[in-house]
């Protein structure tokens, strides 16, 4: 290179590559592709973007990109950049529209090995010279595998694919590899391609998660963790998120509710005895009206029952259906404890409300909803889920659930409805009178 060539032009030189390409952190000298047209001739830029659009595509149908293969091109119009190529590369107005191989310094082009002469044919001559490209330039192949598998790899800013892969035709020098997989830590690698060679790069990933082994006697229970169903019992989930999780495992009228702590990169277990949730019920007996003394009247009236004397009615089911769910009120009652333990609050009292939901759609439903009790007042309480065991399941066609909620209510209120609230669906509403 002429050393008296002013600096200033280098810089200025610079600003006015259009660069289709991606280089090395480091400057290294490597081979470019060379395009120089002349901007204020519109017939042959016009030439120069067909150029261009050619040497993408045959660069692309050769499994390389621009950090493997980079294209340059300069604009002759302007004074230093021509004046550049007069002096250094020896290209002149005579050679429009230029195009060849050259060494380039990071993007300054520094030596022309291989002019095109008067690319008339731009199609093939595009062809002609990335042939004559890999031909010149020394390649090598880097060979990226890692422990997990299917990482994403990035060659620079260039995506490659997913471990294991191979990638082809690296021209000499130096390289960043990033390796990307979700739930584990990005990794990055240094790479230097010496030539035609062939660098094998292997990246042990670590987890940002944990593993969770949960087990139940009896086994084939329902998991859920965080509220979320995983599957059934023995079940190995492989990641879940560092931390503490609620864990709620259930068969039947039997569940097991308890927590478990994930450490990331470790291998935590959980496992639990289910037990019934069946309620022990305290039903009001019903006392014998006693009637009241007849007397002998033509205007007889029935006795009524006295002060202190109750009526109990039996429970007549109901149903209330839309294009989802059917769901059954069967029983409902009032109780003052549950499991003869847990008590009400002052001035409240239990209610029990036992129902049936069944899937009448066509369609797997994960979210089957919550119910909600609604009273005279129009008042709406949630259900105590220590104390019941009607929980959120998975329902397929035709797929039914059963069991009770427990409500804490004032002692004033009467039950009218319970409301189930689901997805995509407007309120179902069951009357309870």
């Amino acid at each position: 290179m002429n050393r008296k060539f002013p600096i200033s032009i280098f810089i200025l030189i610079l600003s006015f590559v259009c660069l289709f390409s991606h280089s090395p952190a480091r400057a290294q000298y490597k081979k470019a592709i060379l395009v120089v047209g002349d901007h204020s001739n519109k017939t042959m830029t016009q030439r120069e973007n067909a150029l261009k659009n050619y040497l993408v595509h045959y660069r692309q149908k050769s499994g390389n990109d621009s950090s493997t293969l980079p294209v340059f091109v300069y604009d002759f119009n302007h004074p230093q950049v021509r004046e550049y190529c007069k002096k250094q590369l020896g290209i002149h107005k005579s050679d429009l529209l230029f195009l060849g191989i050259v060494t380039a310094r990071g993007n300054l082009p520094t030596k022309v090995h291989l002019k095109v002469a008067d690319p008339k044919d731009l199609e093939k001559n595009a062809r002609l010279v990335l042939e004559k490209f890999k031909s010149r330039v020394a390649s090598g192949v880097i060979f990226v595998t890692s422990d997990p598998p299917g990482a994403k790899v990035w060659l620079e800013k260039t995506y490659k694919g997913k471990t294991p892969v191979k990638i082809r035709g690296v021209p000499k020098g130096d390289y960043t590899l990033t390796l990307v997989k979700a739930g584990f830590s990005k990794i990055r690698k240094s790479v230097y391609i010496k030539g035609n060679d062939v660098v094998n790069v292997r990246a042990a990933m670590s987890s940002t998660t944990g593993r969770l082994a949960v087990s139940s006697t009896p086994s084939e229970a329902q998991v859920y963790i965080d509220g979320a169903y995983k599957g059934k019992t023995p079940l190995t989930l492989k990641s879940i998120s560092p931390g503490e999780h609620s864990v709620l495992m259930k068969k039947g009228d039997m569940k097991w509710e308890g927590s478990a702590l994930v450490i990331k990169g470790k291998s935590s277990k959980v496992s639990g005895t289910l037990e019934k949730t069946a309620i022990a019920m305290v039903t009001p007996t019903p006392k014998t009206p006693t009637p009241a003394p007849t007397k002998i009247h033509i205007d007889y009236t029935p006795p009524t029952p006295g002060a202190g004397t109750e009526v109990v009615e039996a429970f007549i089911p109901k149903s209330q259906t839309n294009a989802i769910f059917q769901v059954t009120a069967t029983n409902i009652e009032e109780v003052s404890s549950i499991k003869d333990y847990y008590k009400p609050k002052p001035g409240s009292k239990f209610v029990v409300v036992y129902l049936q939901q069944q899937n009448i759609s066509n369609a797997v439903q994960i979210y089957t909803g919550k119910f909600s009790l609604v009273d005279q007042k129009n008042s709406s309480f949630e259900a105590l889920d220590k104390l019941s065991n009607f929980w959120l399941v998975v329902l397929r066609p035709g797929g039914m659930n059963m069991g009770y909620l427990v409500y804490e209510i004032p002692e004033d209120s009467k039950p009218m409805s319970v409301v189930l609230h689901g997805m995509n669906m407007a309120p179902l509403s069951v009357s309870l009178k």
